[in-house]
């Protein structure tokens, strides 16, 4: 359940940002600029969906990382050192770190890649201890 959680909060911050950005892309005045935006705002959105339904989790949060370090990275490109007191720089940076933990942990058992590939058990063999 807690891995559920994880995968619903992550999904709801990035569905939220790439919604804002694919906005910002209709919206805007430079075509290629907002061609642009458009497109990440897309590609974020389908991450998040796909993280909420828990499909190629690892793949996926490691595209929903990879693409939170490329707006940090433009915010500190462009802001500078004010970056680290912007709005948004702390929800990115934990959305970035909940991908990334996500990743490692995998989708958990409540998730489309657990109905596909089997929940994942652990067995750890029994010690065998030195003969006396």
């Amino acid at each position: 359940m807690g891995l559920l959680l994880l995968r619903l909060v992550l999904a709801m911050g990035v569905i939220g940002s790439g919604s804002e950005r694919l906005m910002a892309g209709l919206g805007a005045a430079d075509v290629w600029g907002g061609v642009v935006n458009a497109m990440v705002g897309v590609i974020v959105v389908a991450g998040g969906a796909l993280t909420a339904i828990g499909y190629l989790t690892p793949l996926v949060a490691s595209v929903v990382a990879f693409v939170g370090t490329g707006g940090l990275a433009t915010r500190v490109w462009t802001l500078g050192s004010a970056a680290i007191v912007a709005d948004g720089v702390h929800a990115l940076m934990l959305e970035m770190a909940i991908a990334i933990a996500l990743v490692m942990l995998g989708p958990g058992g409540y998730s489309v890649d657990a109905l596909r590939f089997g929940r994942r058990e652990i067995v750890i063999p029994p010690r065998i201890s030195p003969d006396p």
